[in-house]
């Protein structure tokens, strides 16, 4: 059974989905061979399909599958693997005359002159200029502030889940218990905005904690840091007051005290290897060393170096505000967050007094 038998019938063959939406225009001939290769297979029957593989010594024709899960099965006919579909495509690719393959590589050729379809501009419109584009990211950062502020002051009470879910942040798996989880969307110029560019240049080592191709999580441990990265404009997307309160986003810790007691504290400012929290009970912010990560385990090492600075504390677990940030721009944040009332004078307001 031969699918391609001359230049013509290759040439002639209509397009493959694969190969109207492929967005590549390097494409070689093995490659466009596999391709059309694969969609001629789909379409046999099963019969066909094994004939095919036997007549290309691929499989054998005693070839047998054997249920071991009832002491009654009976021996079946074996199913084509993956691996014997695509040794069955090397091989009629090896026995392929010079012509026939010199014919793939002039449909590839032609594939490859098609006009892109990967959705990329190829220049910036004329009337996109800075205007319209600080009116674009001012829109977006609203938007974000807005989601950033139902989930700051939410009642998390009143808003948990009744059933347990759990998601992935890079190696970690984490459950949504106390933080508040939020699914968000975030144009590549906002995040440019926010994080700096080149992309991510302004998080320092320790709040990059997973970086691969297609997505990025980050960390933020204190409310200073979340404070720096989300202001634009006056605009603070860390910080909010509502029913006399002031609510602000920041990791959350469980601290341990010289009792056995647990007492949660809430991550206010850090400098470069500690963190500084605010401890009910205590009026001075309480220093405690910031826990290293193992990004392979995706976990924190408490048993380290967690060498209390102030107090008789030990940290016993730690809740960063989590990012994942995808570069489809779908992205999601696990986040805590900590009201009190405020009755500090702004300085822009000691000059009326």
């Amino acid at each position: 059974m031969n699918f391609f038998t001359s230049r013509n019938d290759i040439l002639s063959l209509p397009l493959t989905e694969q190969e109207r939406t492929h967005t590549s225009r390097q494409r070689h001939a093995y490659h466009v061979f596999l391709s059309q290769f694969c969609t001629k297979y789909k379409a046999l029957s099963i019969q066909q399909k094994k004939d095919l593989l036997i007549e290309l010594r691929v499989m054998r024709p005693d070839a047998h599958d054997f249920d071991d899960s009832d002491e009654d099965s009976v021996l079946t006919v074996a199913m084509p693997a993956a691996g014997d579909i695509m040794r069955a495509a090397s091989k009629v690719w090896r026995d392929s005359g010079l012509d026939l393959k010199a014919a793939w590589r002039e449909r590839a050729n032609r594939l490859n002159l098609r006009p892109p379809n990967n959705g990329n501009f190829e220049a910036v419109p004329d009337y996109v200029n800075d205007e319209v584009l600080i009116e674009s990211l001012s829109g977006e950062w609203k938007y974000l502030v807005s989601i950033l502020k139902l989930s700051t002051t939410m009642n998390i009470t009143k808003w948990r889940p009744t059933s347990i879910s759990t998601y992935v942040y890079g190696n970690e798996r984490v459950t949504v218990d106390s933080q508040n989880y939020r699914t968000f969307f975030i144009s590549h110029l906002l995040k440019l905005s926010i994080f700096g560019s080149p992309l991510y240049s302004k998080l320092l080592d320790h709040e990059i904690m997973y970086r691969r191709r297609r997505e990025t999580i980050v960390f933020i441990y204190s409310h200073r840091r979340m404070s720096e990265l989300f202001t634009f404009g006056g605009l603070s997307g860390a910080e909010f007051y509502k029913n006399g309160l002031k609510y602000v986003s920041c990791a959350k810790v469980n601290l341990r005290d010289r009792r056995g007691r647990n007492i949660i504290g809430y991550v206010m400012d850090e400098d470069r290897v500690s963190l500084k929290m605010k401890v009910e009970g205590e009026d001075d912010l309480i220093v405690i060393r910031r826990p290293e990560y193992d990004t392979h385990d995706g976990r924190f090492l408490y048993n380290t170096a967690n060498v209390r600075q102030r107090g008789s504390y030990e940290m016993t677990q730690l809740w960063p505000i989590r990012m994942k940030l995808n570069n489809s721009g779908q992205s999601n944040y696990m986040l805590s967050a900590y009201s009190y009332v405020d009755d500090e004078v702004p300085d822009e307001m000691e000059a009326w007094i």
